[in-house]
């Protein structure tokens, strides 16, 4: 007889479906913002300004990221778009940023079915009339980030993104989750190598 796994419901059991109650979410959004000197003491160098809206300690915000993003429920994106409004006013304004989603391999675009990144970043473009662009590829498969230490995050992501789009003075970077922010910094490094002038990051939840 032969034998598979059921991932959807290896997943399920792991990420329960169950997402938190809109109080329970609300409570979550504390709005973090980095930059400077409270960058640089995390090894980040080029990225100019952090923006979370909680932390991913909270049991609320860590579970509908896992739900929203292991279990494919993309519905759930405009939940956590929603937990992004308060953030807005802790970034910058001018010129109005390019909107830039982190991009995933390939590959693991076709294992997930999508890129959350980007499924943020269309909302907010929506939500606040700012642009989208694909301005980075990923040009090689990398480990997951998961359980990595800083230095080794670091250096996973290394040298595996590529500018391909025309650079704007200020770009956004889009992603659901920063823990180090290694992969953000990769992404802001590129972006001005190519001339961008500023770069910041808007992400859910902060490790």
């Amino acid at each position: 007889m032969a034998s598979y796994f059921n991932i959807d419901g290896i997943l399920a059991q792991i990420f329960p479906r169950r997402l938190p109650s809109e109080r329970e979410l609300l409570t979550c959004i504390d709005p973090i913002r980095l930059e400077g000197l409270a960058l640089r003491r995390r090894g980040i160098t080029s990225l100019d300004r952090l923006v979370a809206a909680a932390s991913y300690r909270e049991a609320g915000i860590r579970q509908m990221v896992h739900v929203f993003k292991y279990s494919r429920m993309r519905e759930y994106s405009h939940d956590l778009v929603a937990c992004l409004l308060p953030c807005f006013r802790l970034l910058s304004h001018t010129p109005p940023p390019v909107l830039c989603p982190v991009p995933l391999h390939w590959m693991r675009l076709m294992f997930r079915g999508f890129n959350q990144a980007a499924d943020l970043a269309a909302i907010i473009a929506k939500e606040k009339e700012w642009q989208v662009q694909a301005l980075l590829r990923r040009i090689r498969s990398s480990p997951a980030q998961v359980g990595l230490s800083t230095i080794f995050r670091r250096q996973n992501v290394h040298g595996i993104f590529r500018c391909i789009g025309k650079s704007s003075p200020y770009v956004l970077l889009i992603d659901d989750v920063a823990t180090t922010g290694a992969t953000l910094d990769a992404c802001a490094r590129v972006l001005k190598d190519a001339g961008v002038k500023r770069v910041e990051g808007l992400v859910v939840a902060l490790g």
